[in-house]
């Protein structure tokens, strides 16, 4: 096992509080962030957050705050829009990945700015659950939870009205999500996985992507039917 649980309880805890403090450091500021009582159900997303809050919480300077987050982002291991109060760990998504899509659809309670740091890490979750192998109830909580407050990034995951076309062309399209999760799923095996094989690469693709839609649509379908 590689994983350990920490509770974010333990750093409101008396006897850990008494203990002697962190240092400041890279490191300490990243376990902090990882772990801190501010997480929130949108893995790596840390809201009204800042230099200053964090120099207050941890009780250092917010000049060895500055310079430890300097480390941080060096490293690619953080980044801020410290204007709008935000913070994200990209990696954060990888190692905790949500549970279920009803755990996608608590991340619509999570009160986040409007701004361009917070659409690139909801993008970054999107085409994290659009990798699952059976994506489409991941990506339909997905939609439910932001459709709402960003519907930039959900846009391409509504289907398009049914129109009186052939099945295969007016009840479901293919998106650029699509596309993006077949690439993953083609790369992790050596030859194609259809019988027979497909004639190419590219057509390969696009047959993986046209299943991944179809799956989706066929989600959606059945929520609307009850």
């Amino acid at each position: 096992m590689i994983y350990s649980k920490v509770t974010r309880a333990m750093w409101g805890d008396r006897r850990f509080a008494q203990l002697s403090r962190l240092k400041p450091s890279g490191q300490a500021l990243f376990l902090y962030l990882l772990t801190g009582p501010h997480t929130t159900p949108i893995p790596g997303v840390i809201p009204s957050m800042g230099i200053g809050v964090l120099a207050d919480r941890l009780k250092w300077s917010r000049r060895s705050v500055h310079h430890a987050f300097r480390e941080l982002e060096r490293q690619e291991m953080a980044v801020a829009d410290f204007n709008a109060g935000v913070l994200w760990l990209p990696n954060a998504i990888e190692h905790n990945s949500p549970r279920s899509p009803n755990a996608i659809r608590a991340m619509k309670h999570v009160v986040v700015p409007q701004c361009p740091l917070v659409i690139t890490a909801l993008l970054a979750i999107r085409d994290h659950l659009a990798a699952k192998p059976n994506a489409g109830p991941w990506l339909e909580a997905f939609a439910d939870a932001f459709a709402v407050s960003f519907p930039d990034v959900v846009r391409d995951l509504v289907p398009v009205p049914e129109l009186d076309l052939p099945p295969a062309v007016g009840r479901f399209r293919v998106t650029r999500i699509d596309r993006k999760a077949a690439q993953r799923i083609r790369e992790t095996v050596a030859a194609c996985p259809h019988d027979p094989p497909c004639e190419s690469f590219t057509v390969c693709l696009e047959e993986i992507a046209t299943k991944l839609a179809q799956d989706r649509h066929t989600v959606r379908a059945r929520a609307g039917a009850h």
